[in-house]
């Protein structure tokens, strides 16, 4: 374990309430619920972590914001954040939660974000994943992506699509939240070992 300092870098969506972290003296980052109300980004904290490979994961929080408070219900800050287990590699139809970053068409890179991906194929390092957007999102109403039936078993906080688009992403350290249910496999990923990738990029 250490005790390190971190910033606050992005509340990720769909999910309950888990926070993208970074380290601000050494190279350490990850996903995680904190247990406290009244963050914010930008907000540093000292914590306790621990390694899981090549992702981290906070222990405890030693050190908070004057204006963060307990959460009225929360798990342990150490409680394992879901039931599957983490050391299990990513499987088609594994839903995690990736920073993916979007190339235009003349190469120059969109901004990145964390978000929600089901996971299409594993391929040796990389996996071909499909990002999950909000189902009033710009991508469900141009009917780019397919309505989950279940987005409550990926592990998501609100109705969801997935996006038609593929993108490339290393498997090390994916922050898994759940798994499509057996009808969402069936009509999302008939095609997963056929379908040619994209030429989009994720986020290093």
């Amino acid at each position: 374990m250490e005790i390190i300092e971190i910033e606050l870098t992005e509340l990720t969506e769909l999910t309950d309430g888990r926070w993208a972290w970074r380290a601000t003296q050494v190279c350490r980052h990850g996903t995680d619920r904190l247990g406290l109300d009244g963050l914010a980004r930008g907000d540093r904290l000292v914590v306790e972590v621990r390694s899981h490979g090549l992702s981290w994961t906070v222990q405890r929080v030693l050190r908070k914001p004057a204006h963060a408070r307990p959460a009225a219900t929360r798990p342990r800050a150490c409680s394992p954040r879901s039931t599957l287990p983490r050391a299990t590699a990513p499987v088609a139809g594994d839903v995690l939660l990736r920073r993916v970053r979007f190339s235009s068409d003349n190469g120059e890179d969109r901004a990145s974000k964390l978000r929600p991906c089901v996971v299409v194929e594993v391929a040796g390092h990389e996996m071909r994943v499909r990002p999950i957007h909000g189902s009033n999102s710009f991508i469900r109403r141009e009917g780019m992506g397919r309505r989950l039936l279940d987005w409550a078993a990926a592990g998501l906080r609100k109705p969801s699509v997935v996006s038609a688009t593929d993108l490339w992403v290393p498997v090390s350290g994916p922050h898994r939240i759940g798994r499509l249910g057996d009808t969402d496999r069936r009509r999302i990923l008939p095609d997963a070992g056929t379908r040619p990738a994209s030429a989009v990029t994720a986020a290093a």
